[in-house]
Order: C-alpha cells, then sequence, then structure tokens
C-alpha cells in the first residue's frame, strides 16, 4: 500500500539519520498521526476501512473522523460514533485476547 510504504519510508530515513557516527540536525518528518475520513454511510465502518486502519495501527495513531458530519442530525451523528467505537473497541478486545492466548501457550513473554 503506498500509505504504508511512506510512512515506512519516513521511518527509515529517521533512523538512518539517526544511526549515523556524526549527527547533523534534521528535521522530523516521520508521520505522527493518521487522520482517517470515515464516510458517513449510516451502516459503520466498510471493510475496507477497516482493513486499511487494521494494517495501519501498528505503524501510527489514527484518528477517525466522520466526514460530512455536519450534514447528519446530532441523533445520526451520535449513532454513527457509537458504531465506530463499539467496532474498533470489540477489534481492541479481540487483539488482546489473541495475545494473552499466546502469551499463556508460552509463545510470547510480554505484551
Amino acid at each position: 500500500m503506498p500509505v504504508i510504504d511512506y510512512i515506512e519510508s519516513k521511518y527509515e530515513e529517521f533512523l538512518n539519520a539517526e544511526s549515523r557516527v556524526t549527527r547533523r540536525q534534521i528535521p522530523d518528518s516521520r508521520v505522527h498521526c493518521c487522520l482517517y475520513f470515515v464516510a458517513p454511510s449510516g451502516h459503520g465502518l466498510k471493510p475496507l476501512d477497516v482493513e486499511f486502519m487494521q494494517r495501519l495501527h501498528d505503524k501510527v495513531n489514527i484518528i477517525p473522523v466522520i466526514a460530512k458530519a455536519d450534514t447528519m442530525t446530532p441523533d445520526e451523528c451520535a449513532h454513527f460514533k457509537k458504531q465506530v467505537f463499539i467496532y474498533n473497541i470489540l477489534q481492541f478486545k479481540k487483539k488482546r485476547k489473541n495475545l494473552l492466548l499466546l502469551k499463556n501457550t508460552g509463545n510470547i513473554t510480554e505484551i
């Protein structure tokens, strides 16, 4: 994915510059945060949104933003936020459960 390739290349550039024997002052051009605009479909996250955020979340902080939220009623906006929030919590718990399962089997030592 071009976005992930870009983020990784910026981290690699920074690491290479920091690893030199004679360091010079370099601007920090790493990506620290991603504003991810979610289409206000009313049905929550699409599979493409989910896959992209799953690939990206290990590399950078993600802030989901509801696009065109000003066109939604306050109730619609709250409902959509709740759908996105609940989905993210369930994914986190699922991932955490998998990590704990791996830890208990002795395959990983830290979380």
